[in-house]
């Protein structure tokens, strides 16, 4: 935004870079912002103010949080795999990343630990972890389930453990 003003209620934005211009008027309750955009055509472009997301908060890390890295033998394919797992004030998260495939990490969708079994869903690309932690917390040995595909996994430690 190269320029931007608000004077009794009238907001007006300039982006330069893209050539274009906002001019909007906000609402009494200050809730919304009905407006035009201007790039060439102007287009209708309105705003509502939208609840905030509570953050999600660190918890204490848990014995399992951290970096875990293992190799996926998928028939001809060997696949680098890596979770990392932190402890939230809800509950254990995680995400995965295929170091081979890609630099993205996907969020897990939940994350259940009872005693030494740990599941981890990947509901964005049909997959789950399930497996079984080491009792010296160095390793999880399980099995990685894509596309009704089940094959086994051990993940290890990046970094040794934390104590706690």
């Amino acid at each position: 935004i190269s320029a931007i003003a608000l004077k009794d209620s009238k907001l007006s934005l300039t982006v330069d870079a893209v050539h274009g211009n906002y001019e909007g008027t906000v609402n009494k309750d200050v809730t919304e912002i009905a407006g035009t955009w201007s790039q060439g055509q102007p287009l209708d472009l309105n705003f509502k103010r939208a609840e905030p997301q509570a953050a999600a908060k660190p918890g204490v890390p848990s014995d399992i949080d951290g970096t875990w890295l293992g190799l996926l033998d998928a028939g001809g394919t060997k696949l680098r795999l890596a979770f990392q797992i932190v402890t939230m004030q809800d509950g254990l998260s995680a995400k995965l990343q295929s170091t081979d495939q890609n630099t993205v990490w996907i969020s897990a969708s939940s994350v259940n630990r009872s005693e030494n079994k740990l599941t981890i869903a990947i509901n964005a690309i049909g997959a789950t972890f399930e497996g079984k932690i080491a009792a010296d917390l160095g390793s999880i040995d399980g099995t990685f389930t894509q596309a009704g595909n089940a094959l086994p996994l051990v993940v290890k430690r990046d970094a040794p453990a934390v104590k706690h």
